[in-house]
């Protein structure tokens, strides 16, 4: 068999970008995933507003904030900073009903590619993660589920823990945490929990850590004073109705769910 004097030439020249591909894809697997996600969210997102309805209570009460429908500040145990995600996305979708779906479409594929970060930064195998982050994009608990304050916050945790990971033995990591553990709570009231347990071992640490003592001191202090900035702008979501009784009244219909008790009221008198 005779091969053409010009093979020779042409054959690396036509191989010549899939190589450049595989090698961006050995050198950097998390834009490689990144990317991945984006165009299947992309296909799983299309045309949402033809197949999934309005949610006529709780999505839209948090949309009523942002367009004025209540008068004053949102209230601390009511997510202002979910509020405020949308009065980021209101900039991009001026319509009420445009906007409920742009909220749904960004939160829902922002889920799947925070955990595949997370994943990625904890050295999980790019073989792993991606496929793992794909089935969270597609799972009941993503898309379906509303209204998606916890979305939010848990995209906020992933991330955090992500840049947690790669700051190493920084102390400043640990300030950044205690800042991560407010801002959650002004998402879900209840997470303010976490914010006391993180300070709790970060006062730990300082007694314990006697070579970054001060360094650690100082990361505190510095965190403390972005929190007291935070709860100064919108309150501490403590003393409200959501911060305790929302969570002990969502275990009390999940406990009564678990248990077969269909039809009764949480906290309901027997």
């Amino acid at each position: 068999m005779l091969v053409p004097e010009e093979a020779s030439a042409v054959a690396p020249w036509r191989l010549r970008p899939l190589s450049r591909l595989a090698g961006f894809a050995v050198a950097h697997p998390l834009a490689l995933g990144v990317v991945f996600l984006l165009l299947c969210g992309w296909k799983f997102a299309f045309g949402l507003d033809s197949v999934m309805d309005i949610d006529p209570d709780h999505e839209t009460a948090y949309l009523d904030y942002l367009l004025g429908s209540y008068s004053g500040p949102v209230p601390s145990e009511y997510s202002p900073l979910y509020v405020a995600l949308y009065a980021i996305e209101h900039y991009f979708a001026q319509d009420p009903i445009s906007l409920f779906y742009v909220n749904m479409t960004v939160l829902s594929l922002a889920l799947p590619l925070s955990f595949f970060v997370y994943l990625v930064a904890r050295r999980v195998s790019w073989v792993l993660a991606l496929p793992v982050s794909l089935y969270l994009m597609i799972a009941m608990a993503n898309l379906p589920t509303r209204p998606k304050m916890m979305h939010l916050a848990l995209i906020v945790i992933f991330l955090s823990l992500a840049l947690f990971v790669r700051l190493g033995d920084w102390p400043i990591r640990w300030g950044f945490l205690l800042v991560v553990c407010a801002a959650l709570s002004l998402i879900r009231p209840e997470l303010l929990y976490a914010l006391v347990a993180v300070f709790g071992w970060c006062l730990y640490l300082v007694v314990t850590e006697h070579r970054r003592r001060w360094r650690l001191a100082a990361s505190l202090v510095a965190g403390a004073l972005v929190i007291a900035g935070l709860y100064w702008r919108f309150g501490v979501p403590l003393f409200g109705e959501r911060s305790v009784f929302a969570l002990a009244w969502h275990f009390s219909a999940n406990y009564m769910r678990w248990h077969g008790e269909s039809g009764g009221v949480p906290f309901g008198i027997r």
